[in-house]
């Protein structure tokens, strides 16, 4: 009985041990995985192979999948993908088939697409479709702008035929009465067989294959074009200015390379106008739908705008520095008006930063819940022309004077995020974001970016080095004007922490 209790023993132990090696190393790959994903979002790619899953590409860049949370059927509007039921995508704000998809007319198709009059199924407007139609009976030389048939040869012999009875009997006939009786009978017959043949024949086959074929390319395209446009794309859409701004729409035909006239309204002019090319104009806060129509029919499309106020240096937000409490001697006297806070700010979807920004900062009358002192920063000023279309999907990255940086991610943050979480800074907001409670580490003496044991020598060396009260002495991590236990226990708090975020 011990005998086999040994041996179950032994066989569970040898089965731990080749599972939990895998398990650890399976947790690790997913983790890398996940930061690899995280850091490329926003970058250019071409095809979903070329970015990290859970990412897809779209529209030329990395984002993240789609979590289809809406019912939308075709031709119903939508406001992204996820709005769409599957398989449909949201095109103009318009769920639509993909290429491949059923359809019942062309319109049920999304950007250069035709409905398939075979097996009525979306398919790009190329020549490697031909000869095809759209259900509507549009031939597809004819959606591609008309030019094959510009060469068509059935228009040449026509002319030829025509042309070609007409010349030779009457110009052979007139030279031949006249010249013969007026000289010798002799020569009558000589010249006119000679005459007629050369010319009638030479003149009618050089004339009737250079002028039929420029008929034909100057009529067809005029009476085909309102046939071969199915739909129009106005972008970009939605349209987010600011007020003073102005904006000039760009148009596409479907399928492309149509010349047509559009016809421009605005629904509510006073927050954003449209002159005859489609130049917006932002005049004051609020939304508008701009109507887009193409000349002589009903193909039309709305362009949402939204019109915000003037980007300005309203961001705010409030940090707490670990160990600085109310009533420390030195706040007031070296900490507020000698010392800034560093900064980096980054939209990821757009990848565009700005490092290094000094932000000044002030004392308030809060503290956190550690008791450490709030202080705030106010009117922080950015690059208006940097950032002026960005509204969310920013971080900042904060460093204090001897602390270590931290990335503040979200409103009210209290640890430290995991790089899956979609950071939601709006850098054009009003409201004061709250970051008091991620308290700021402090130890960094060297400045260096992390905190080691040289940073802990130093304090070290520097312990109780006075009994007088020094504002802006090295080492006074507390900014109570001495260097003691109290900054030294600071040190070892954040050697935990060594790197900056």
């Amino acid at each position: 009985m011990n005998n086999t209790r040994q041996k179950k023993v032994l066989i569970l132990m040898f089965f731990l041990a080749l599972v939990l090696p895998i398990t650890s190393y399976l947790g690790q790959q997913n983790q890398e995985n996940r930061s690899l994903a995280y850091a490329q979002l926003g970058q250019t790619c071409k095809y979903t192979s070329g970015c990290q899953p859970p990412l897809i590409c779209s529209s030329g860049v990395c984002k993240n999948g789609v979590i289809r949370t809406g019912n939308q059927g075709l031709n119903q509007s939508c406001n992204s993908e996820s709005d769409c039921r599957s398989p449909y995508v949201c095109y103009s704000n318009v769920c639509k088939s993909r290429s491949g998809g059923e359809c019942s007319k062309s319109t049920d198709c999304y950007s250069n697409h035709y409905c398939s009059s075979k097996n009525r199924h979306c398919k790009k407007t190329t020549s490697s479709n031909l000869p095809d139609s759209s259900v509507e009976g549009v031939d597809l030389r004819i959606l591609l702008g008309g030019g094959s048939l510009s060469q068509n040869p059935t228009t040449v012999p026509v002319s030829t035929s025509t042309k070609t009875p007409t010349q030779a009997p009457t110009r052979a006939p007139t030279r031949a009465p006249t010249r013969a009786p007026t000289r010798a009978p002799t020569r009558a017959p000589t010249q006119v067989p000679t005459r007629a043949p050369t010319q009638v024949p030479t003149r009618a086959l050089t004339q009737a294959p250079t002028r039929a074929p420029t008929r034909t390319t100057t009529v067809i395209p005029i009476e085909t074009i309102a046939l071969s446009i199915t739909d129009i794309v106005v972008t970009p859409n939605p349209l987010s200015l600011t007020v003073g701004e102005s904006l000039k729409l760009t148009t596409k035909t479907i399928p492309e390379g149509k010349t047509v006239s559009f016809l421009w309204e605005s629904n509510n002019a006073s927050v954003a106008s449209v002159d005859i090319n489609g130049l917006v104009s932002a005049n004051k806060e609020g939304e508008a739908t701009i109507i887009a129509k193409v000349k002589g029919t009903n193909i039309s499309t709305n362009i949402k705008v939204v019109v915000s106020k003037p980007f300005g240096s309203d961001i705010s937000f409030k940090i707490a520095f670990d160990g600085i409490l109310p009533g420390s001697n030195c706040i007031d006297q070296f900490l507020v008006n000698q010392t800034k806070l560093m900064l980096n700010i980054e939209n990821v979807p757009t990848n565009k930063y700005e490092d290094n920004i000094e932000a000044a900062f002030e004392e308030t009358d809060e503290v956190d819940t550690k008791g450490n002192r709030v202080f705030e920063v106010t009117n922080l000023k950015l690059d208006s022309n940097k950032y002026s279309l960005v509204n969310n999907f920013n971080y900042i990255k904060v460093k204090g004077p001897w602390h270590l940086r931290r990335k503040m991610c979200l409103d009210g943050q209290k640890e430290k995020m995991a790089e899956s979480v979609v950071c939601d800074i709006d850098l054009k907001s009003n409201k004061t974001y709250d970051f008091s409670e991620y308290t700021l580490l402090s130890g960094d003496v060297s400045v260096d970016g992390m905190v080691n044991t040289v940073d802990l020598g130093y304090i070290k060396s520097r312990l109780n080095s006075g009994l007088e009260i020094k504002c802006g002495i090295e080492g006074d991590l507390n900014m109570d004007g001495v260097v003691n236990t109290l900054d030294l226990n600071l040190v070892k708090k954040t050697l935990t922490e060594r790197d900056d975020e």
